[in-house]
C-alpha cells in the first residue's frame, strides 16, 4: 500500500490544482463577483522546484526504511522547470549515475528500481541492464506509469 502510494506521490508530485471558489449561480452579488475576479487574477504559487525535490528525497527515504532496500529511479518526464526542448530519455550521463549507485551499494542489500522512461540509448540501458542484473541481492522494479523501448529492455534485467 505504501508504495502505491509512494509511487503516485514521486511521479504526480508537481501536479497540484487549485479550485477556484464555486458561487451559487444567479445568487452573486457584483461586489462577489468583483471579489472572485481578483481572487482568480492573484496568480497561485506551486511548490519550488527544491520544494519538489526535496519530498521525492522524503518519500525514497521512507520507502527504503520500510522496504529495507536501496531504491534507484530511472524517472524521464517533462518538469515544471523543464525547458521546451528538452526531450527526457536515456543517455549516457544516465547509465554513469545508475552504474555508481548499484556499484555504491552493499552487494547484500536489495534494490528497488524505479523507471518511468520513454527509452533511449540502447548502449546505456544495456549498461544499466548488466549492472542490474550481476547485483548480488535482489533487484525489483517498479513501473509507475510506462518503460517503454529500452526501458522496457532495462526492466527485463531485474528479478
Amino acid at each position: 500500500m505504501v508504495v502505491v502510494v509512494f509511487l503516485n506521490a514521486l511521479t504526480s508530485l508537481y501536479t497540484i490544482r487549485w479550485l477556484k471558489p464555486q458561487t451559487q449561480v444567479g445568487v452573486a452579488s457584483s461586489a462577489e463577483e468583483e471579489e472572485v475576479e481578483e481572487h482568480e487574477a492573484e496568480p497561485v504559487a506551486g511548490p519550488t522546484k527544491e520544494e519538489i525535490l526535496a519530498r521525492r528525497a522524503q518519500l525514497i527515504h521512507e520507502l527504503e526504511q520500510e522496504r529495507g532496500t536501496r531504491v534507484i529511479t530511472l524517472i524521464h518526464r517533462k518538469e515544471p522547470w523543464s525547458k521546451g526542448d528538452e526531450d527526457p530519455q536515456i543517455v549516457l550521463e544516465d547509465s554513469e549515475v545508475i552504474l555508481q549507485q548499484v556499484r555504491a551499494t552493499p552487494p547484500d542489500t536489495p534494490i528497488d528500481f524505479i523507471v518511468h522512461t520513454e527509452g533511449g540509448l540502447t548502449f546505456a540501458a544495456d549498461l544499466m541492464a548488466m549492472a542490474l542484473r550481476y547485483h548480488k541481492a535482489k533487484v525489483t522494479v517498479m513501473v509507475p506509469f510506462y518503460a517503454m523501448s529500452d526501458g522496457t529492455y532495462l526492466v527485463l534485467a531485474a528479478d
